[in-house]
């Protein structure tokens, strides 16, 4: 919806934005959070789902990674992020009618910020066929200077594996994850959810709640479950009230 600004405006048109929530068929809620409107170009996210657009990954080359969405032949069934047919990643197909033995796809990040005090890459992958191939993970900083972080040339079937890895660079650099056919008849490399944080690496399969879920999430299948586990902290409103204080800070106020 656009509008005529008022005479103190400077500019002849105003937009206006507009959320609009639609009923569904059951029950259900859909809340907002958060939102701000700013000049000028986005900045470069630190994490990306993949969800909205390829959060300016590029893919150069006849042959590339794609962004799609899951529950079709060769690709995961669901993604990470919703883990739904419809939720997206970023695949690259490895197949042999596709992607000769030992050929790569890149797909490059923007560029990053130095990260001198040490960071934290966080990604979902999954590689599925006898021979999927291999999946590099590469940080080249601006002086060309390129250095392998992580490798993976096991099939993990149709499941999402959560990989960490410590970046630490002194100058702007980029993220680069490289497939390389593996010359199956059929096999995909794909990734979703990737993260980047100027923190330490978290302890895979530890986590206090104290900042966030650890990537732990509720399961959205409701032939498995009912319910879901809600993070919190203090005494929950329930009529059997929960533990008054957290085990890692033994305050009302840790989660």
């Amino acid at each position: 919806m656009a509008r005529n600004c008022g005479a103190g405006d400077k500019c002849l048109v105003c937009l206006q934005l507009m959320f609009v929530a639609s009923p569904g068929a059951g029950i259900g809620d859909i809340a907002i959070d958060d939102v701000s409107v700013v000049g000028g170009e986005c900045e470069v996210q630190g994490l990306c789902s993949f969800e909205a657009n390829t959060c300016q990954y590029t893919s150069p080359g006849m042959l590339s990674w794609n962004r799609l969405i899951g529950n079709m032949s060769n690709r995961p069934v669901t993604d990470h992020t919703t883990e739904t047919a419809e939720g997206h990643f970023m695949l690259a197909d490895t197949s042999a009618g596709n992607l000769q033995s030992s050929e790569a796809l890149l797909l490059a990040s923007p560029v990053q910020e130095p990260m001198e005090a040490g960071g934290c890459l966080q990604f979902w992958f999954q590689m599925n066929g006898d021979h999927p191939g291999t999946l590099n993970v590469y940080v080249e900083e601006e002086t060309r200077r390129k250095l392998k972080v992580w490798s993976m040339s096991i099939g993990q079937d149709l499941t999402w594996s959560l990989s960490s890895v410590k970046i630490h660079t002194a100058h702007k650099w980029k993220l680069i994850f490289e497939a390389i056919g593996g010359g199956a008849t059929e096999s995909h490399i794909a990734i979703d959810d990737v993260m980047l944080s100027h923190t330490d690496c978290p302890q895979i399969g530890a986590c206090d709640f104290e900042q966030d879920l650890c990537n732990w999430k509720n399961v959205l299948d409701p032939n498995l479950d009912t319910m879901d586990w809600n993070w919190s902290n203090g005494q929950t409103p329930s009529s059997f009230m929960g533990p008054e204080v957290d085990n890692t800070m033994k305050s009302p106020q840790g989660e």
